[in-house]
């Protein structure tokens, strides 16, 4: 009779824990649901070298004959952060020089323009969208890598 009542209680106790990890995984899965409905996931697109994903500023691309080594988005719920690198034959104080003149002529506010150890890295913005372009003297070449984050 003891042996019966042991039985049935544990029997009770393990219907009470698989119910409680039922309940607990639907909430999970509603709560994951919800956030993928409201764009908090991140999604990251990349493409192929030599071309920009889709909506990138092409206009921030001031070497036209340089070819892009890598080009991404990645949606952070309502913002989305493109990104590119590309490889210049030119000069890197030339190229700062016309990144000023871009963003000065096109409305933006420099907020950092600023050079150390061969790296020039200039942030601006305009109308909330923020825009950083990081330029790596080399020897013969310039690494270029732009960061434009939309509101």
């Amino acid at each position: 009779m003891k042996t019966k009542k042991i039985l049935i209680t544990i029997l009770i106790l393990i219907v009470l824990i698989i119910a409680a990890g039922l309940i607990l995984n639907s909430a999970r899965q509603q709560r994951r649901a919800k956030q993928a409905s409201a764009g908090v996931y991140d999604k990251t697109i990349a493409m192929s070298p030599r071309a920009l994903v889709p909506n990138f500023p092409d206009s921030l691309v001031l070497d036209k004959n340089a070819a892009i080594t890598d080009s991404r988005a990645t949606v952070y719920g309502a913002q989305t952060q493109y990104t590119a690198s590309y490889f210049s034959t030119q000069k890197s104080p030339a190229l700062a020089a016309a990144y000023v003149k871009y963003f000065n002529s096109n409305g933006y506010t420099i907020l950092n323009n600023s050079t150390a150890n061969n790296t020039t890295a200039i942030f601006a913005v305009k109308n909330g969208n923020q825009a950083s372009i990081t330029l790596l003297s080399a020897a013969d070449k310039t690494r270029v890598s732009i960061s434009y984050m939309t509101k």
